[in-house]
């Protein structure tokens, strides 16, 4: 019931009560004062809301990722990732595979790429972000002048 309620409140519209950071802080320090219950709980409720995510309001979808990428982030990103393979096979855009790529987005903003690369399955490779790569305003030609690439 608890978890019910801090979701509620997560994703009251038009904006939450409270900062969302607040809710998931909670339900990190809940899931640690009670490891025996509480992340089975909250793993229940992820997959009841991950089923349903097809319709899911926009606003409650982004707020969903941004929490959970940051709960993950708290426990070394550990989840069960197999149990969603069938969204490796879903158009991009579907709802599923689109919360699976912002996650891993915002999992890779709070960690680095090659750690979420190791953590989800290799069928999860198409939803890995791309390795980024630094753009060069400027690059050196072969007469050593400096020039503006666009």
């Amino acid at each position: 019931m608890i978890v019910e309620v801090v979701m509620a409140e997560l994703f009251h519209l038009p904006v939450p009560r409270y900062l969302e950071i607040c809710y998931g802080s909670l339900l990190i320090e809940l899931c640690k004062l009670q490891p025996a219950t509480m992340p089975q709980v909250l793993a229940q409720a992820v997959e009841l809301l991950f089923d349903r995510i097809d319709t899911m309001n926009v606003c409650c979808f982004d707020r969903f990722v941004n929490w959970f990428g940051y709960h993950l982030s708290n426990f070394q990103f550990k989840w069960s990732w197999d149990d969603w393979l069938e969204a490796a096979q879903l158009d991009p855009m579907h709802p599923r595979a689109k919360f699976i790529i912002e996650v891993l987005l915002k999992a890779m903003r709070l960690s680095y790429r090659q750690r979420i690369a190791e953590v989800v399955p290799e069928q999860f490779d198409c939803f890995v972000p791309l390795k980024p790569e630094p753009v060069y305003k400027f690059s050196i030609d072969t007469a050593g002048k400096g020039v503006l690439v666009s």
